[in-house]
């Protein structure tokens, strides 16, 4: 047996080493006699002859592996599978690339009064058929984005409706989601919900008044904070199948006025809810003091809360093959997080006939080649993120996620632990 590449370990409190493995996400804490001797011990089998038990654990939890697996090997096996997989087909949808509300740091060129035609509708209803005629799947997961996509809620109900015809019939897994400020959610709205798997990313700004300075209305008697606030409590209401992912996208103000939003979300069913913490991109490191992130993660963990601090997961949604962005006015894409939905930007066009898209061929490829910088194939954590995803590369952009959060290597390892700590207590009650 040998060591796993994909582990590494801090000290905790000059007593306990937190080790963990990147492989499967597996979590150990050793006391000091117990780390000595794993951390200096080469043959493993005299570890085993020493303390049986821990050799055992370290075998079960995957930080010993078999001398012959190649980990990179399986990585990229695992990558590629993820990649390729066919079980489950991902539709983004915008709308509508317009807003009822304006955030100063918002990234996307609004189009005012853009609004999805009945002709894009009726194509993408073909697609969701043509696409399961090419490569059956047994998922459907279709997500509505913008713009606010609740501008356009006919739509919605209109692709939703059709959707759930189609794959029911098939025993197809229709999950929905929506990616919304949560402004304009209405009673009957999410009724004609109520039957559907719904997921909500919806955001705050810090309190009552923080939020309604970010989330400009042209209205100035219209409370953005409490109608999103009453929303989000109507849809773990209303919508028994639903869970909300509820992002906080930070500056120095939001974090100073957390107790505010801390007090009240705290109704909050914690089984159907995640917090998000994400940075302001426009606000740089030095602007925000790093003990207030912490600090605001130790009062959600203390109030029960799952967090996620932002970590990128594994493969990027937009690099996987049977993943498709559909925009109001039918051209193709592949990533959400780009600043124009434009001819540039774009990867085809909906045939609304056929339902088929017309791919430029050539950009799509790029989706597929593995161009992780060989820094982040070399990194212990890899396996845990796959490195930046290829439309940043290609744009540029290297940067390593783990180290935009701010924390440092002992920092963020604790936080990983307390957040798998968290999960279990919360999902496992």
């Amino acid at each position: 047996m040998k060591r796993s590449y994909f582990q590494d370990f801090v000290c905790i409190d000059n007593k306990y080493y937190l080790h963990i493995n990147f492989m499967n996400m597996s979590f150990l804490l050793l006391d000091e006699m117990a780390h000595d001797l794993y951390a200096t011990e080469d043959n493993m089998d005299l570890m085993k002859n020493k303390n049986i038990k821990l050799y055992d654990e370290l075998s079960r939890l995957g930080f010993l592996i078999e001398d012959d697996i190649d980990e990179h090997s399986i990585i990229e096996l695992m990558r590629q599978m993820e990649l390729h997989d066919k079980s489950m087909y991902h539709l983004i949808i915008n709308p509508t690339l317009d807003c009822n509300l304006s955030c100063w740091y918002c990234y996307e060129d609004r189009v005012k009064g853009s609004r999805i035609s009945e002709e894009i509708i009726n194509g993408i209803k073909r697609h969701i058929e043509a696409s399961y005629n090419i490569s059956p799947f047994r998922s459907l997961n279709l997500s509505f984005f913008g713009g606010e996509p609740f501008l356009d809620f006919h739509a919605i109900k209109e692709i939703v409706f059709a959707a759930n015809m189609f794959c029911k019939p098939k025993g197809i897994n229709l999950n929905i989601d929506f990616t919304t400020n949560g402004s304009l959610i209405t009673q009957s709205e999410l009724q004609m919900l109520s039957d559907f798997n719904c997921t909500f990313q919806i955001t705050l700004d810090g309190n009552k008044e923080q939020h309604n300075k970010v989330k400009f209305s042209r209205n100035k008697d219209f409370d953005a904070y409490t109608a999103t606030l009453n929303n989000i409590k109507q849809i773990q209401k209303e919508i028994r199948n639903s869970y909300v992912f509820l992002r906080i996208n930070f500056d120095k103000q939001t974090l100073n006025s957390f107790d505010g939003i801390l007090h009240d979300i705290n109704d909050l069913d914690r089984r159907r809810t995640t917090v998000i913490l994400k940075r302001i991109w426009q606000v740089g490191e030095n602007k925000v003091n790093k003990d207030q992130i912490i600090d605001t993660i130790n009062k959600l963990f203390e109030k029960d809360f799952v967090i996620d601090y932002y970590t990128q997961g594994k493969l990027c949604f937009a690099e996987r093959m049977n993943e498709t962005v559909i925009n109001f006015d039918g051209k193709v894409f592949k990533c959400t997080t780009i600043t124009k939905f434009n001819d540039d930007n774009s990867y085809g066009k909906l045939n609304c006939n056929t339902g088929r898209i017309e791919w430029n061929l050539k950009k799509l490829a790029d989706c597929a080649k593995n161009l992780r910088p060989s820094k982040c194939k070399a990194c212990r954590m890899y396996p845990s993120c796959y490195g930046p995803c290829n439309n940043h590369i290609l744009s540029g952009k290297e940067n390593c996620y783990v180290e935009e959060l701010d924390l440092s290597k002992e920092e963020y390892f604790l936080y990983l632990y307390k957040s798998e700590l968290q999960k279990r207590k919360v999902f496992n009650s």
